[in-house]
């Protein structure tokens, strides 16, 4: 399918629907509970209103009233954001991305207007012995200007999708990144800057020649120098991760 301007568009990314699990567990106790509360409140206001009056017909239906009103406001919202995360959806084309927040609200990102992402997988833990259950992969996008995107377990396949934009947004600023890190430009990759003389990260400037390797470990980027000292920085904090890391070895060899 051909867009004008966007080029070939390459695949679609849409958000997870509410499931069944969620449905069975969460939203149809508590539609059935709201319900009950008020049904049975109706029938009680009948009974009082037929024996004593209006005034008894409410008073004894009202705490059945107010616990459906509790019951909806705290799962409406819940519904409301599964139903937003069921709305979402990312169309990647040759030239850009769009990216629907909901229903009426579309973006429009050409690939130079994207300065990075990062991808990263956060560890879910059981809160009493704190043992890890699973990971759930996150992205972030970051455009030049506006709010990062926050891509999470909301959205289908997100290691997949994350592939599919590196493919299409790597080769499109590699280039500049290339020449202005050759130039002596410092670069910004998020928490980590760089130059074809220095690493920057947390007001530390570290010179090339004093790093002995970086790699990733644990979830992080592990700076080690000469003299056996580490530093840590958050794989979900460095931007174009595998771009860094081209640099790296660049800066490492000169």
């Amino acid at each position: 399918m051909q867009h004008s301007g966007l080029g070939k568009m390459i695949s679609s990314y849409e958000g997870q629907g509410i499931g069944i699990r969620t449905w069975i567990l969460i939203l149809i106790p508590a539609a059935t509970a709201i319900f009950f509360f008020l049904l049975y409140g109706m029938l009680l206001a009948w009974e009082y209103y037929l024996k004593y009056g209006p005034a008894s017909a409410m008073y004894i239906a009202r705490p059945w009233y107010v616990a459906a009103l509790i019951l909806l406001v705290l799962s409406l919202p819940y519904f409301l954001y599964r139903l937003s995360c069921s709305l979402r959806r990312i169309d990647i084309f040759e030239n850009a991305m769009i990216y629907r927040n909901s229903l009426l609200r579309r973006r429009l990102y050409y690939w130079s207007d994207i300065k990075g992402i990062t991808s990263f997988a956060t560890a879910i833990t059981l809160i009493k012995n704190k043992k890890q259950i699973r990971t759930e992969p996150s992205a972030i996008i970051y455009p030049n200007t506006g709010k990062p995107i926050k891509l999470t377990k909301r959205f289908e396949n997100i290691p997949l999708l994350v592939e599919e934009i590196k493919s299409m947004f790597y080769p499109q600023i590699w280039p500049k990144i290339k020449s202005s890190f050759l130039a002596g430009s410092t670069l910004d990759l998020g928490r980590i800057s760089l130059s074809n003389n220095y690493l920057f990260f947390s007001n530390i400037k570290i010179p090339w020649q004093s790093i002995n390797q970086i790699k990733v470990e644990s979830g992080n980027v592990v700076i080690e120098l000469h003299d056996k000292n580490l530093y840590r920085v958050p794989v979900s904090e460095v931007q174009n991760l595998e771009l860094f890391f081209q640099l790296v070895d660049w800066g490492i060899r000169i």
